[in-house]
């Protein structure tokens, strides 16, 4: 079936199914304790970014949060292409992996690690 090219990108993310084609979700490692979120560096449009430690490595790290994995899977899939394909580079942060964070009580999150 062909896409109607009016139908608005917004439209077509909330009828999405959030299974990612790119990234199993299901198959993602959980953080557990493994992660200590410290003091918010930043937040953007569908994710914040926390300064961590990395209790098993004992180093620093950047941690991306993102809430709302079905509005967002497009930037996520384009995201994890882009750092699991050329992360460390000079110009790209070290991508250290993703996990699938399920808070008690919360929609489950999707986590970043990076340099």
């Amino acid at each position: 079936m062909l896409e109607d090219p009016t139908e608005s990108i917004s439209t077509r993310r909330k009828s999405m199914d959030p299974v990612s084609q790119v990234i199993h979700l299901e198959e993602l490692p959980t953080p557990g304790s493994r992660f200590e979120l410290q003091e918010l560096l930043g937040v953007g449009t569908c994710a914040k970014v926390y300064a961590a430690s990395d209790k098993q490595k004992g180093n620093k790290v950047a941690v991306k949060v993102i809430d709302n994995i079905a509005e967002n899977i497009l930037e996520i899939e384009s995201e994890y292409g882009v750092l699991s394909s050329i992360g460390g580079q000079s110009f790209v942060p070290e991508f250290h992996g993703t996990y699938l964070h399920s808070p008690k009580n919360a929609k489950r999150q999707l986590w970043f690690i990076m340099e």
